[in-house]
Parts: C-alpha cells; structure tokens; sequence
C-alpha cells in the first residue's frame, strides 16, 4: 500500500508543477533538445526518439503518468491482484523507459556529441530520468515476489548499464586509411565497362573492402599522391554507417552536415554493397539512355520546325537548316580554317549583332538555347529580301585560304564549307528574327530565327539594311 502511495505521488508531481505554474505565473519550460552539429548517420536514438513522439498517446503518458498509476491503484484497492501492478509497470516503462536506453545506446556508438543532443541541461535530464522511472520501480516492489530469475536478471541489466557508461566515455576508435601508405597496401577493384561492380569485388573480403570504402571517402585513392583529396573528422564507424545508409536509399541522418563532408559517390558504395552499386548503376544508364532518346526525338522535331520556317532562297550553290546551341558565349562564327576563334567576337558584342576582324566574322545570338540557322552560299549577291525579319546586315570579311566554316565554342557546326569561289573576299549577310523572345525550352521549338546568306564580294564597309529590334 505504502509503496503504491508513493507511486501515485511522485507521478502527481507534473500536474501540481503546471497547476502552480498557471497559478504563479507564465509556465517555462524546463526541456529542450539542444540539436547542434552531428556527423552523417550520427545519433540514430535520438531521431528515434524524436519519431517516439508521434506515435499515438506516447506524448500524453509521457507528460502525465498518473494517467496510468493512478486508475491502476485505484482498481488495485478493489481487486487485489498483482496482474494490475505488473500492467502499470509495462505500460508505464514503455513511456519512460526508452529516453535512457537510446541515449546509452547513443553515447556507445557515437560518443559525446550526442551527449550534447540528449543532455542540454547537463545532469538535469539525467534526474529527470531516474525520477520518472522511481514510480515503475516501486510498482515492480510492490508486486513482484523475487526469485533467483529475478535476481539475475536484474543483474544482467545493471551490468549492462555499467558496460555502457564504460564504453559512453572511451576514445574514438582508430581510423583506418589516415595515410597514403596504409591505404596503398589496401587491394583496389574497380568495375569497368564490361565488369560489374560485384564480379570486380569479389575477390576482396568483407574487411578489405570495408578498408577500401573508408581509404576511398578519405581521398587515399590508388595511383594518387599528395595527401588525402578531402578532409573530416568522423569515425570509422560513423564514416561506414553513412555508406550503409546509401546502400538502403536512406537519407544521411544529420543535423548540419559538417564543412568538407561529401556524399557517398556510386564508386564509394560499390566497396560496401556491389550489388546494389550494380543496380543503381542500371538505372542511371537506364534514365541517361531515356533522356538521349528524348533529346534526339525533341531535337528531331526542332529541326523539321527550322526547316518549314525557311524562307524560299534564289538558287543558292548550298544550302542548309539546322538547330544549334548559343552555347555559354551566346554567338557562333564564320572561319577561315586554322585561324581559330576570338578575333572578331569582342567586335561583334560591341555592334550588337556581327562584325569582323582578321579572317572571320562572329554572330550576336539572343539565347544560349536551341535557335534555328540556314545557311545558303552563292556565288553572286542574291537579291536582299528583308520582309519578315527583326534585322539585317552585313560585313566584309577575307577568307585567303578559301576554306571558311561555321564553329561555335564546341567546334565544327554541321554546316558545309562557305566560300563558293575559293579564296578571296566574301559579304556576309545576317538575317536574324525571335532574338528578344524569351527561350525555348527543350519540349518547345526554337523561338529565334538566323539566316546566314554569304556570297563573294570586295566591299569592306558594314551596312545596316534593318534593324526594328528594341
């Protein structure tokens, strides 16, 4: 009866708090989860905890445990019968009993900076604990008879509990690959293009790939020399657990991932499950091979659009339509071959739309997207033909080696050779339209329209024949 009594009482002791805390004045709360900055995977209790939370009743038993302590005493004085104490011990342990047993959990497997989570307060939440769980301890002695099962068993547990505060306060486990040389004695497998990642593993034991994952994610590769190609602070441990969380799909579990921390690459995962490296290595391939497809098929499409937008030409000695990319520097140029690029690309952004210098001529684009060119090359001046275009002009370019191309930053265009009468000078004539339209996206066709008309001719002097761009 007395140790009932004072069950009931020590669990009381929440309610008097927050009823003379209305009374006195505005409640403050006494807890708080000090979440600082954790390692990758770090701390797993504690986000357990944390999800413990949301299950149903959890919060309400676990703020107010004369809930359970004080109708099982009262149905206790009606029936007497040890069943009801051993009920209340159960349902109240579940509630109070986890907090201590992941924190210890916690402290063993990950050291003190989880300590820093679990205990902002220092010692306080260490009371907390201990108080919360007097009222199952003293149920457990007013219902249990002991006997040597009993007695083991609570020894068991204590020793447990000793073993953990041991282990809560070792050193860090040593770090394998710290340097070069452990890491170059480590045996390296690496899948190529007709080798999986589990055939290239298989050779290698479960410690010497282990080894291997953790000389990997330090930057010890083999071959490599100079040090380690990035820096961190994490265990072995906590360094395996990121790359076992990657092998399940999980998210790393983590508070603010520490400066200097990269994910675990598809290279780094083969070490610890080759298997899985396999599949996910599939599904890229899978997803990089549908998004080619879709690309040549919108590309496809694009370039039928370029072609029924083509003006109709006055019997040019080539022709062609194409879509092409502005590309980072926005623009593409007419070339002598082996001359390179660059001469007259400062020229051309300072006009606007073309200019030349040396023995080339460089095109303005308005995007860096998809736009369609034509390109016609004659062997006398074509008439003008400025309807239905934005702007159109003209310079004079030399072209001594005869052999004039179209090239952007990423080489060649696949456009054919300009210079229908050889070497000599040419006029080069830009018809562009679409250039201040917003840009397209890949699933809609080229908004901007260039037509590139070149021809021999001695005049060196620019002309502007239109130009109703705003």
């Amino acid at each position: 009866m007395r140790l009932w009594i004072v069950a009931v009482a020590i669990t009381a002791e929440p309610g008097l708090e927050k009823a003379g805390t209305s009374l006195l004045g505005p409640a403050t709360s006494r807890l708080s989860f000090g979440v600082g900055l954790t390692s990758i995977g770090a701390c797993q209790g504690f986000w357990h905890q944390i999800r413990l939370w949301s299950f149903p009743g959890y919060r309400l038993l676990h703020t107010w445990p004369i809930l359970v302590v004080l109708p099982a005493f009262l149905l206790w004085l009606l029936v007497r019968r040890r069943a009801i104490g051993w009920a209340a011990a159960l349902l109240l342990g579940a509630v109070t009993l986890p907090e201590p047993v992941l924190y210890g959990y916690d402290v063993a497997r990950w050291g003190t900076q989880c300590t820093r989570m679990w205990l902002p307060f220092g010692g306080w939440e260490v009371a907390r604990w201990i108080f919360a769980a007097v009222p199952v301890l003293l149920i457990l002695a007013s219902t249990c008879r002991p006997g040597r099962r009993t007695v083991r068993l609570v020894g068991g547990t204590v020793a447990a509990g000793l073993l953990l505060s041991v282990a809560a306060d070792r050193e860090l486990p040593r770090r394998y690959g710290t340097s070069e040389d452990e890491c170059r004695r480590v045996k390296y497998a690496a899948a190529s293009e007709r080798t999986s990642f589990t055939a290239a593993m298989a050779s290698l034991s479960r410690h010497e790939r282990q080894i291997a994952f953790l000389c990997s994610r330090r930057g010890f590769l083999m071959g490599y020399s100079g040090g380690p190609m990035r820096h961190d602070s994490l265990s072995d441990a906590e360094q395996i657990e990121a790359g076992r969380r990657a092998c399940r799909g999980e998210e790393p579990m983590t508070n603010g991932v520490r400066p200097g921390i990269a994910p675990v690459s598809l290279q780094d995962m083969a070490y610890l499950c080759p298997g899985k490296a396999d599949e996910r290595q599939a599904a890229q391939q899978r997803s990089l091979a549908a998004l080619h497809t879709r690309y040549q098929r919108e590309r496809a499409k694009a370039e039928a659009f370029c072609r029924r937008g083509v003006p109709k030409g006055f019997g040019p000695v080539r022709q062609a339509t194409h879509v092409i990319d502005g590309d980072e520097s926005g623009s593409y140029t007419v070339e002598d071959e082996g001359d390179g690029l660059g001469a007259s690309f400062d020229p051309a952004i300072k006009e606007g739309l073309i200019a030349s210098a040396g023995h080339g001529a460089t095109v303005i684009a308005g995007t860096e997207g998809p736009l369609c060119l034509t390109v016609r090359v004659y062997r006398k001046a074509p008439p003008l033909a400025p309807r239905g275009w934005d702007r159109v002009e003209e310079v004079g370019v030399d072209n001594p080696r005869g052999r004039a191309r179209l090239m952007s930053m990423d080489g060649l265009l696949p456009f054919p050779a300009v210079n229908a009468a050889g070497p000599g000078r040419y006029r080069i004539r830009i018809y562009v339209r679409g250039r201040n339209a917003p840009e397209a996206t890949m699933d809609e066709p080229p908004r901007e329209h260039h037509l590139l008309v070149v021809f021999p001719g001695k005049a060196e002097k620019p002309k502007v024949y239109k130009n109703t761009e705003h």
